[in-house]
């Protein structure tokens, strides 16, 4: 039992560890198509704009942003973008579901098995209404002209779900395990107790009749 419990406490980490990396990968990336343009620097290619998670979050306001005095004369601003993303809130979850994924190795803390598991869910919920949104956004095409675009959901976002998911249910398990150790433990001390009493009874009852 002890072994499994170590076993699903360091996939614990690497669970909070992937949340952490998943966390700065591109999220959405948003196709306006191909560009046909006037100016000389936008004459060809593609309107695309890729964000990751700490540059954009699904609290952002598309029709807050006024597209001729906000848009930058480059190419590819988004403006879905923000300077404080919720890919910054995952990646501190992470780091915590790793923090309590090394106390409950270390301490066999029921506690920290709590904390990972309220962090992972926490992971689970942002991710998750990122990962659901239905994404459109203002992308620069230069010189302060921009397009509205549709913003497709990249892998490193559902992964990201999945990562959390998977911790929770690696925590959940750490905690079922560390209770069948100290089931099992408490059943070998009562059967030790058991055995004591019933050595103790036989010798009262062999110095009763001598």
């Amino acid at each position: 039992m002890e072994a499994a419990r170590l076993s699903t406490t360091a996939f614990l980490a690497l669970c909070g560890l992937a949340i952490v990396i998943l966390s700065f990968m591109t999220w959405v990336k948003f196709d306006g198509g191909p560009l046909r343009s006037i100016e000389p620097a936008s004459a060809s290619g593609s309107l695309t704009s890729e964000v990751s998670g700490q540059n954009t979050s699904i609290w952002r306001d598309r029709e807050g942003r006024d597209a001729h005095t906000d848009a930058p004369l480059t190419a590819g601003w988004c403006s879905c973008e923000v300077s404080f993303g919720d890919g910054y809130l995952t990646a501190a979850l992470g780091l915590g579901v790793v923090a309590a994924a090394a106390a409950a190795s270390l301490l066999s803390s029921r506690i920290a098995l709590l904390v990972s598991l309220l962090a992972s869910g926490g992971v689970m919920v942002i991710a998750g209404f990122n990962a659901f949104a239905d994404w459109s956004a203002l992308v620069s095409a230069g010189y302060g002209d921009t397009l509205p675009t549709d913003g497709d959901v990249q892998p490193a976002l559902y992964l990201l779900v999945a990562a959390g998911a998977i911790a929770a249910i690696l925590a959940v398990t750490t905690w079922a395990a560390e209770i069948a150790t100290e089931a099992q433990y408490d059943d070998e001390e009562d059967e030790d107790n058991t055995l004591d009493e019933s050595d103790e009874t036989m010798l009262e009852s062999v110095m009763t009749w001598a």
